[in-house]
């Protein structure tokens, strides 16, 4: 079965189904208890132009000023993530997603020159890769697997994994940001923080 992250929870999750079917009584819950523990967490490596890096550094730096408590790059991660697994509640349709994907997509594009790893964009400009690790809930990037895994059902050559669907939500939310496209962006994300905290 392909794999949809570096990952790969969806071949690891079937590759324990028959060990976990055999096992009796207290080997079974531990399984089962590892697998789907809210506190389970995974991390995974995401590569993004080194500039808008740096520009969601100084985006998280100007939240954490005016809420007056540190708001961390990961954090913002969470929200977009979380966000994108919001709208695919609200509109499990695979045409949808597609389109919400491609419409975010196509200005990066990661490759290598001279042994280094750099990301060349559209319009020419080329960046070093800014490459940082992501952790987050095993349910919730396994969640982002099966909705790849359903989106090949109706467009099998798709290349999206993981890890390229949250770089495509970090630097699609970074450009929006930068051109001014986003209004009221930190009053809404420190508010988006207090009801969750």
């Amino acid at each position: 079965m392909r794999a949809y992250s570096n990952l790969n929870l969806i071949g690891e999750e079937l590759s324990l189904l028959k060990p976990m079917s055999e096992a009796k009584g207290f080997l079974n819950k531990m399984l089962d208890g590892w697998l789907y523990s809210p506190t389970s967490r995974v991390t995974l490596k995401i590569p993004v132009p080194g500039h808008m890096y740096i520009r969601a550094r100084c985006f998280c730096d100007d939240v954490s000023e005016v809420q007056g408590e540190r708001f961390r790059h990961v954090q913002l991660i969470d929200i977009l993530y979380h966000d994108f697994l919001y709208f695919i509640r609200k509109n499990n349709d695979p045409q949808s997603i597609y389109n919400m994907l491609r419409l975010k997509d196509g200005t990066i594009v990661i490759s290598e020159h001279e042994d280094e790893r750099i990301i060349d964009t559209l319009d020419d400009e080329s960046d070093y890769i800014a490459e940082f690790s992501y952790s987050m809930a095993r349910k919730d990037a396994l969640r982002g697997e099966y909705i790849l895994s359903d989106l090949s059902k109706v467009y099998p050559d798709h290349d999206y994994t993981l890890e390229r669907v949250i770089q495509i939500l970090y630097c699609d939310f970074i450009d929006e940001y930068s051109k001014g496209k986003m209004q009221n962006v930190v009053e809404r994300i420190i508010n988006y923080n207090q009801k969750n905290n």
